[in-house]
């Protein structure tokens, strides 16, 4: 009995000394407010406009997005200037990409697009890719050209891995009028 009572103790003792440890680089200590809804491919987080949206990379905030009339597009669609503010939280320097980052539409399979690129880029306008500094904050203008009867919409990022898996995905559902 006292073998029992002494194994027992240690076998609490580990469980204690383990409690909150993590085992892999994925650690996500999400602190979003917002909505999730979990799955076998992750959990998925939404938000709206204003609210910090927080990965295991970096923290983003859809600050605004207005239709804009500066560029030429196709008849039938509409250019959205999309706001976002990105703060790499990760500690190391994050490669950042346009891509990482695309706009759905509707409920089809095909009803998404990813940011345009601009022909002549401005400071403020994302660009195709930069390094984001541990720490940094940046805010840069994200172009989608979207069909101009549409009105609801998700700004979706998916953590992806360095060893080609997906994490969480996180969403900021907007509408336009």
């Amino acid at each position: 009995m006292k073998k029992f009572l002494v194994l027992m103790l240690a076998l609490a003792l580990t469980v204690m000394c383990l409690t909150g440890c993590s085992f892999g680089s994925r650690t996500n200590t999400n602190t979003n407010t917002n909505t999730s809804t979990e799955s076998s491919e992750g959990k998925t987080y939404t938000g709206t406009i204003g609210k910090t949206m927080s990965n295991v990379f970096f923290d983003f905030v859809v600050q605004s997005v207005i239709v804009s009339d500066e560029f030429t597009i196709a008849e039938g669609n509409m250019m959205l200037d999309v706001t976002v503010k990105i703060t790499n939280t990760f500690g190391d320097e994050l490669p950042m990409f346009n891509g990482d980052f695309y706009l759905t539409y509707g409920p089809g399979e095909d009803d998404y697009t990813f940011g345009s690129i601009p022909e002549e880029l401005y400071d403020t306008d994302m660009p195709e890719s930069y390094q984001l500094p541990a720490g940094e904050t940046v805010t840069y203008h994200m172009f989608f050209e979207v069909p101009a009867d549409a009105t609801d919409f998700s700004f979706i990022y998916i953590e992806y891995f360095a060893d080609d898996t997906f994490g969480d995905t996180y969403m900021v559902n907007f509408t336009i009028q």
